[in-house]
């Protein structure tokens, strides 16, 4: 059981990650029409971006923009980034892109060191 809370919890960071960057930077709306290379520096270089003004800005991503969970009840609450007039991202499953899932798969694995690591925010 502490299996499945753990995946749930460690879906909704990961849905709230993506999201806020999502909210924030809008060449995230759509699959970004680049190499790999040039992606991973975009992402990178919003992620940093985002790590700087949460810092410098009391006011930038309150604790109600993300979701959380209600201690009382054990109910997720969905976070403000969700209320927002988006295009979402469940239409990325649709491109088609040949050797995808091996660089998926290793970029994947990168970005979780890095957000693991350097790129945490505390």
């Amino acid at each position: 059981m502490s299996e499945v809370l753990t995946l749930s919890r460690a879906r909704r960071i990961g849905e709230n990650a993506f999201g806020i960057l999502v909210s924030r930077f809008r060449i995230f709306e759509r699959a970004i029409p680049t190499d790999v290379l040039v992606t991973n520096k975009i992402v990178y270089t919003s992620c940093t971006l985002y790590n700087w003004l949460r810092k410098t800005s009391a006011t930038y991503v309150t604790t109600r923009c993300v979701d959380y969970e209600n201690l009382d009840t054990g109910e997720n609450m969905e976070g403000l980034w969700r209320q927002e007039n988006l295009i979402q991202l469940q239409s990325i499953d649709y491109i088609h892109i040949s050797h995808s899932s091996r660089m998926a798969r290793e970029l994947r694995e990168r970005y979780t060191t890095y957000f693991v690591n350097e790129g945490a925010v505390s």
